[in-house]
């Protein structure tokens, strides 16, 4: 899970370049080197935050139909691929949303 909202950008040194703080919480992020985005945490959701990462503007994405956010446990995930964004709930879940 996400605790924090805050995400920071260190060098290979450890020095700390810069800092921003995201919108919202959730338990997942993935990126398509454009934009990082978060699934919301639980299940029945429709919205999924981005940040742009050039800029660090955020909005939301609406999906047509409700997908199911990760869960806090292992085996769940949040994945981008190919234009696509994976969401599953639960290790346990044989399914995922697309």
């Amino acid at each position: 899970m996400l605790s924090s909202t805050l995400l920071e950008k260190f060098t290979v040194l450890g020095v700390l370049l810069f800092s921003w703080s995201l919108p919202g919480a959730g338990y997942q992020i993935t990126t398509d080197d454009e934009y990082l985005y978060r699934s919301r945490a639980g299940t029945s959701s429709t919205r999924i935050n981005r940040t742009k990462l050039s800029d660090l503007s955020s909005d939301d994405l609406t999906t047509t139909s409700e997908y199911a956010g990760s869960n806090s446990n292992a085996g769940a995930y949040f994945l981008y691929n190919n234009g696509k964004l994976y969401s599953k709930y639960d290790g346990n879940d044989t399914y995922i949303d697309i």
